[in-house]
């Protein structure tokens, strides 16, 4: 399934529907839904972010490089200067950086 960061999402005229704070059953539906059709990420408005930043939602593990993972691990991250970096508490020099870019937004202020 395409991703459409451009312009207004087919789903913007439900945007109450999915950005309530006690109710998350269009939520949930709609994650079945798209679960259904093959998505394996969805890209959301954060409702507790009192900016309404976006938050990044796996729906299917093939949207990492492995199936599995190699081992159980602890990860740190750290959010600065426009990027999220991810450490590994061990071993430690494991390291994995995001930016904006890489999920197709812009920088916001």
């Amino acid at each position: 399934m395409p991703l459409h960061l451009s312009g207004a999402s087919p789903l913007s005229a439900d945007q109450t529907l999915w950005t309530n704070p006690n109710d998350y059953a269009a939520c949930q539906a709609l994650a079945r839904e798209a679960r259904d059709t093959g998505t394996a990420l969805l890209r959301t408005i954060s409702v507790c972010d009192a900016m309404r930043d976006c938050n990044i939602v796996v729906l299917d593990p093939l949207a990492f490089a492995e199936v599995s993972p190699r081992s159980q691990r602890t990860w740190h991250s750290r959010f600065e200067d426009g990027r999220l970096t991810a450490f590994a508490a061990f071993p430690r020099d494991d390291r994995v950086e995001f930016t904006f870019a890489d999920f197709g937004l812009g920088v916001t202020g």
